[in-house]
C-alpha cells in the first residue's frame, strides 16, 4: 500500500521516497526499485533552493504542487537530481479518513434531528462536524484549480481546526448537566482564542501563497503548532471536567451517561495527543503512522453511539426510532470491520507478505 496511487481529488504531493530528518539534515532513505540508487543515503541540501529542516516545513512547501510536478535536489555530493512528486496519501489512509468522518457526521445529525432544542446537543453536533472536516480535507487542497476554490478549502480548514477544541470544551461544560460557571469570560475567552487563532492561520498561509519563502514557510508551521497546543490543553482539561461531573454526580443515570462517553475521549484524544501531537511539536515527528491515528479517533462516535443507544445520552433515545439505532450500530461495526481489515492490509503490505 505504497503512497504512489494517484487519486484525483484527493492527491497531496510528497517526495518519492522516504527521508529522515535529524539535526535539520534530510537524508535520503528507503527509496522505491524504480529510483536511481545512486540517491540512497544523500543528503538533500535544498529543495528548489529551499533549505527545509523539518518534515512540516517540507509538507507545507510541497503543498503548493501537485502530484506529477517536479523539483530540484541540490544534494550534499554537489550534485542535482530532479525527482517527480508522489502521493502523500495512501489509499487505506484516505479510506479510514472517510469513514472515520463519515460517522463523526452520522452522529452529528442524528444529535441535531433528535435533540434540537439542547444546547449540549447542538455544541456536540457542531464539534462533530468540524471534526469530521479535519479528518476528511487535507493540507493539499488548495493547488487545485480554480485557485480560489482551494484557496476557500485551506479557510475551511483552518475554522475547523480553530473552533472544534473550543466546541468541544464548551459542551463539557453543559452535559449533561449546565455547570454552574459564575463567571461568562470563561466561555467568551474560548471563542477569542479561536478567533485568535484562527487570524493567524490563515494571516500566516495568505503570506506563503503572496510570497514562498522559509520565514513565511515557517511561520504557518509555527501557528499550526499553536493550534495543536490549544487542541492539548482543551481535550485535557475537558476530559477534567468530565472526570469531576462523574465523580460529584449525584445521579445514576448521569454517571451512565458519562461512563461510555469519558472512555472514548480518555482512550481516542489521549493517545492522539501523546503518539501524534506532542511528538510532532517536540521532535517535527510522530510516533505511529496517520492510518492509526485514525483508528484511534473512531473510539468516539462508537463509544458515544453506544451511550446513544444503551444510557440515553442527551435524553434522546427514547425518539430514536429502531431503524436510526439499527443503522447507527450497524455503521459502527462496518466502520471497525473495514479499519480492521485496512489495518491487516497495510501491515502486510510493509512486511511484503502480499
Amino acid at each position: 500500500m505504497g503512497r504512489n496511487r494517484n487519486l484525483p481529488h484527493l492527491s497531496k504531493a510528497d517526495l518519492p521516497f522516504q527521508t529522515n530528518y535529524q539535526d535539520s539534515t534530510i537524508t535520503i532513505n528507503q527509496l522505491p526499485s524504480d529510483a536511481d540508487s545512486s540517491l540512497n543515503g544523500q543528503v538533500i541540501n535544498n529543495i528548489n533552493g529551499y533549505k527545509l529542516c523539518s518534515p512540516e516545513e517540507t509538507e507545507t512547501y510541497l503543498d503548493g504542487f501537485k502530484v506529477g510536478d517536479k523539483v530540484k535536489l541540490f544534494l550534499s555530493n554537489q550534485t542535482q537530481a530532479e525527482v517527480k512528486l508522489v502521493n502523500y496519501y495512501s489509499f487505506l489512509y484516505i479510506l479510514l479518513a472517510w469513514l472515520v468522518g463519515s460517522s463523526f457526521f452520522a452522529i452529528a445529525i442524528v444529535v441535531l434531528i433528535k435533540s434540537r432544542a439542547q444546547k449540549s446537543s447542538r455544541l456536540f453536533h457542531w464539534a462533530c462536524i468540524f471534526t469530521a472536516l479535519i479528518m476528511m480535507m487535507t493540507w493539499g487542497i488548495y493547488c487545485y484549480e480554480p485557485k480560489a476554490v482551494g484557496i476557500f478549502a485551506r479557510v475551511i480548514l483552518h475554522l475547523a481546526v480553530s473552533i472544534a477544541p473550543s466546541l468541544f470544551l464548551h459542551f463539557t461544560f453543559v452535559f449533561p448537566r449546565e455547570k454552574n460557571i459564575q463567571n461568562k469570560i470563561w466561555i467568551f475567552s474560548l471563542y477569542l482564542i479561536t478567533t485568535f487563532i484562527f487570524v493567524i492561520l490563515n494571516y500566516n498561509f495568505l503570506n506563503l501563497l503572496s510570497e514562498v519563502n522559509i520565514n513565511n514557510i515557517r511561520s504557518y508551521v509555527l501557528s499550526y503548532n499553536i493550534s495543536r497546543i490549544y487542541l492539548i490543553l482543551c481535550v485535557l482539561i475537558a476530559i477534567a471536567v468530565f472526570v469531576h461531573s462523574y465523580k460529584t454526580s449525584p445521579s445514576e443515570s448521569d454517571k451512565k451517561k458519562l461512563k461510555w462517553i469519558l472512555y472514548g475521549l480518555s482512550i481516542g484524544p489521549l493517545s492522539f495527543i501523546l503518539l501524534w501531537t506532542l511528538p510532532i511539536i517536540i521532535t517535527s515527528r510522530s510516533l505511529i503512522p496517520e492510518e492509526f491515528v485514525l483508528i484511534l479517533i473512531s473510539i468516539i462516535p462508537i463509544t458515544f453511539s453506544i451511550s446513544i443507544v444503551k444510557y440515553h445520552v442527551m435524553d434522546i433515545d427514547y425518539l430514536i426510532n429502531r431503524s436510526v439505532v439499527y443503522a447507527l450500530v450497524i455503521s459502527c461495526l462496518l466502520l471497525i470491520y473495514l479499519a480492521a481489515v485496512g489495518l491487516a492490509t497495510f501491515f502486510t503490505g510493509q512486511l511484503g507478505i502480499i
